[in-house]
């Protein structure tokens, strides 16, 4: 069995050490492979990861442009060689040991389908003082719908299956506005496969500078995950429903069209609005659901 451990780094050398530690003390066994693609960094980053390579072969790494980090991950996915499971691995995170073992074991049995795994995480300080038990205090449902409106665990927590990487290695990114490769890679498992939810936590997820804020405020964590407030943002889920429905249309079966349809052409068909706003599929507890439809109401989704 082999697992690659898909790695994008950016100027990291203050916390890279503290990772690549963590996920070579993994529990589990196996032919895990560190793939690492550096996106132009100009600080001693590769300089670290050269002096592991020479005591650990299952390290590599390659360059390129920078690319920002939801290209730079994706890179590494269409580029990544052949694997039973792959992993999205930040820099600067530190991984619990059984991390790989936990997540592998709970997607055995899915071999044969797309399927992806992703779990809570601890939020911890830039010293790994704990910020928060979790990532999240809200429930979700895992469907293709909520999908489509956003993402639930960050990408540093999935682990997914070759079915799953053969998949998304279809959607072609180079040409297009595209940042958020995990939330990318749950939405195609969630439209073909099954996704795997563990709330248990694996990994201490490091947040520093002003990142932190967001945990400790339940109001502006509701308000970021819609992206209300940042401009370049507004039609996110619109264009990115287009991009999905552009790709893999084809492969849906019908009810997942049309669900990927009216998302991206709401703002200018009036059937999919309604649809939206009538479909009991996009109904979900809480104050999200109201910002939900007043976002689609006028436009900005």
């Amino acid at each position: 069995m082999k697992v690659n451990v898909l790695l994008s780094t950016y100027n990291g050398e203050t916390y890279i050490k503290e990772q690549l530690d963590s996920l070579l003390k993994q529990t589990l066994i196996i032919d895990t492979n560190i793939i690492i693609r550096d996106d132009g960094s100009t600080d001693n980053t590769l300089k670290i990861i050269e002096e592991y390579i020479k005591d650990h072969p299952n390290i590599r790494y390659y360059t390129g442009e920078n690319l920002t980090p939801g290209k730079s991950f994706w890179n590494l996915l269409q580029n990544s060689d052949e694997a039973d499971y792959f992993a999205f691995c930040d820099q600067d995170d530190v991984w619990d040991e059984d991390k790989l073992e936990v997540a592998i074991n709970s997607l055995k049995e899915y071999d044969d389908i797309p399927a992806l795994y992703f779990s809570d995480a601890r939020v911890v300080d830039s010293q790994l003082n704990l910020v928060s038990k979790t990532v999240t205090h809200e429930n979700f449902s895992i469907t293709y719908p909520h999908s489509l409106l956003g993402n639930m665990y960050p990408g540093c927590t999935y682990i997914f299956n070759k079915k799953a990487w053969e998949l998304c290695k279809q959607l072609d990114v180079t040409n297009i506005d595209f940042d958020i490769h995990d939330w990318t890679v749950y939405k195609i498992v969630a439209c073909f496969g099954k996704v795997i939810l563990d709330k248990r936590p694996h990994m201490s997820y490091r947040q520093h500078g002003d990142n932190i804020m967001g945990f400790n405020n339940k109001i502006k964590r509701i308000l970021h995950s819609f992206t209300i407030f940042h401009k370049k943002n507004r039609g996110l889920r619109r264009k990115n429903a287009l991009i999905l429905e552009n790709t893999y249309g084809d492969m849906m079966n019908e009810e997942n069209r049309e669900i990927t349809h009216a998302i991206a052409h709401y703002n200018k068909d009036r059937k999919c609005k309604k649809f939206i706003t009538h479909s009991k599929c996009f109904k979900f507890p809480g104050v999200k659901y109201y910002l939900f439809m007043l976002l689609v109401r006028i436009n900005i989704l």
